[in-house]
């Protein structure tokens, strides 16, 4: 990473002295500090270049400096001192191209692939546009928030006590965060206005890709889970180049091996290459078993899958690295290959195994899938038995925030099955 800085200001003494201070004397919980310093920038500057271009190569040196910068920003609550409708400003060069890409994509949903950082006052975002001679567009960026029913899911953080920066009305949106870009228009003084909106609207269409990133703040961030950041943005071939450079990174523990290799397997299903996915969900699954792993470092993903018509399959986690949560995975594969038997004795030896952590929701969703595997043999009355233990657990033990949705998919899958099952449905 450092390397990557100093080549980048070569010939800037300033920015290198920087880079060797940063080398010197940098700790994890001033990740932010060293983000928005407004002297020295090669920091902000190196990372959002690599973001904003995809540079996978660059981003995987930046790997452990953005698990830090999320970790402090997951201790900062979004919702304060925020009113609506809440504007903020940002003033930035852009390429042409990038300019031009947006223009023809008026009033589609975008999404952040920067940390984004914005001010509330026009005239400071403004100042930060250097003429430096490039031949880059000059950019301000407004962005407006009106989004009372969901202030929950506001994608900003007052930075103020951690930030560089005096001015204490800066905030930084998460990555993945998403507007609709209403309008562009140049000004007469060759700046272009871009102007964004986040409305409740917004965030209803929104709302499950929101709620991963949130969940990524909300839970324990580390450079294993930014591969999958590319997946949730339908980038799946960069999410695999990050993963196969971590897998060279001797430093990697084996819980870490588990989970990457689970990792490449949830991206390869994703693309529908089950033979490889089968092929790295058994390497993390060898591994688990020969290490009897337990560790609970998980982050269950709860997008329904559609596997018939109707019935909803709970797909597989994400950064799993205990032997439980292997076998579930597998599982998953063999129902989508519609090997339903083997899919069907797999779902319950993982149901067989004991992790410390014991999460209710794993469990209940084995079971739901063991349900869906009955339901698709039209063994009705056993996927309705199934259905029944997930709902229970759902509704009695489960208690994450999307307990809700989960109870739906349960309860939705119980009804369409009753429906099937004549016998049960007259009684």
């Amino acid at each position: 990473m450092l390397e990557i800085c100093r080549s980048n200001f070569k010939d800037n003494e300033q920015e290198e002295n920087a880079v060797i201070d940063f080398q010197h004397t940098y700790k994890s919980a001033e990740a932010l500090w060293w983000y928005t310093h407004e002297l020295n920038t090669f920091l902000h500057t190196a990372l959002n270049n690599a973001l904003r271009t995809d540079d996978i190569k660059t981003i995987y040196h930046f790997r452990y400096f953005i698990s830090d910068l999320y970790k402090q920003l997951g201790m900062i609550e979004t919702n304060v001192e925020i009113l609506f409708p809440f504007r903020v400003y940002r003033g930035q060069k852009v390429y042409a191209e990038e300019v031009k890409h947006l223009q023809m994509n008026i009033s589609e949903l975008l999404t952040f692939t920067t940390f984004f950082l914005t001010t509330t006052s026009s005239e400071i975002a403004l100042s930060h546009i250097t003429n430096d001679g490039s031949q880059q567009e000059s950019v301000l960026f407004e962005i407006v928030m009106d989004i009372p029913e969901f202030k929950h899911l506001t994608p900003i953080f007052n930075i103020r006590n951690g930030s560089h920066s005096k001015n204490k009305n800066q905030y930084l949106f998460r990555l993945g965060s998403m507007c609709r870009l209403e309008s562009i228009v140049q000004l007469p003084s060759k700046i272009w206005h871009i102007k964004l909106l986040l409305t409740d609207t917004e965030i209803n269409e929104s709302n499950i890709f929101i709620n991963y990133f949130k969940k990524e703040f909300d839970n324990k961030f580390t450079f294993m889970t930014l591969g999958m950041f590319w997946i949730k943005t339908k980038q799946p071939s960069k999410a695999l180049d990050y993963c196969h450079m971590l897998s060279t990174d001797n430093n990697l523990s084996e819980n870490n091996y588990i989970a990457l290799w689970n990792n490449i397997g949830l991206i390869y299903q994703e693309i529908g290459d089950l033979v490889r996915s089968r092929k790295y969900f058994n390497k993390a699954l060898d591994l688990s078993t020969r290490c009897s792993s337990t560790s609970s470092e998980t982050d269950s993903v709860d997008y329904p899958t559609a596997i018939s018509s109707d019935i909803i399959l709970k797909e597989p986690i994400i950064n799993i690295s205990s032997s439980r949560g292997c076998y579930y995975n597998r599982g998953c594969t063999m129902f989508q290959e519609r090997d339903f038997v083997e899919a069907l004795n797999i779902f319950k030896y993982a149901l067989s195994i004991s992790n410390d952590d014991n999460d209710a929701t794993e469990i209940a969703n084995i079971y739901n899938n063991i349900g869906c595997t009955y339901h698709c043999f039209s063994n009705y009355s056993k996927a309705s038995e199934y259905f029944r233990k997930a709902l229970t657990i759902g509704v009695n033990t489960v208690t994450t925030k999307d307990r809700e949705l989960l109870v739906a998919d349960y309860v939705h899958n119980l009804s369409v099955n009753n429906a099937k099952d004549k016998p049960l449905s007259i009684l």
